[in-house]
């Protein structure tokens, strides 16, 4: 049974965190604004809110964050662009867990566009749903005890940050990432 020393574990989350940062910082390159739309019923009920990403989707779920990656827009849409060879569509997810997280956190958001979205998704109508503002903050109440999770956008970054309490331990923060194999 390998044995991790507190200075090993701290290089292995340093690594995930760096590439998680990386994937945030996507959001940042490529897009000037950031919003998370949330989930009012018109998509799977994990997801709690949707973030835009290059390449991609961001679903921030109840203790989890998913990326889902794909090359779907990667291709050429100029005119006169030949579209009758078929390409292959790549997608990839990953997945940051976060180990023990209260999966019932009280969520809270603020900040709301004045652009809104409509979503007519399928047959049925239960889902359709119209006027959704997305919103730039977002702070799950009592994450981990007496830790609160907020995310949040500014200057075109999606970042998030723990609020620890009165009585909150750091070191109950704790994620595993699936899907990636190796980090760079």
């Amino acid at each position: 049974m390998l044995k991790l020393t507190y200075r090993s574990k701290l290089a292995i989350h340093l690594k995930y965190i760096i590439y998680i940062s990386l994937l945030f910082f996507q959001t940042w390159a490529v897009a000037q604004d950031v919003w998370m739309t949330p989930n009012l019923g018109q998509w799977d009920d994990r997801i709690s809110f949707s973030v835009d990403i290059n390449q991609g989707k961001l679903y921030i779920e109840k203790t989890a964050l998913t990326y889902y990656l794909s090359n779907a827009m990667a291709h050429a849409h100029e005119d006169g662009t030949d579209h009758t060879t078929a390409e292959k569509l790549r997608v990839h997810a990953i997945q940051q867990s976060f180990i023990g997280a209260n999966s019932n956190a009280k969520i809270t958001s603020k900040d709301s566009s004045k652009h809104y979205a409509n979503y007519f998704i399928g047959n049925d109508q239960a889902k359709w749903k119209s006027k959704i503002h997305s919103v730039s903050n977002v702070k799950l109440s009592e994450f981990y005890p007496n830790i609160d999770l907020i995310y949040s956008t500014k200057n075109g970054a999606l970042s998030y940050n723990f609020e620890i309490n009165n009585g909150g331990d750091p070191s109950k923060i704790q994620f595993k990432i699936d899907g990636a194999d190796k980090f760079y």
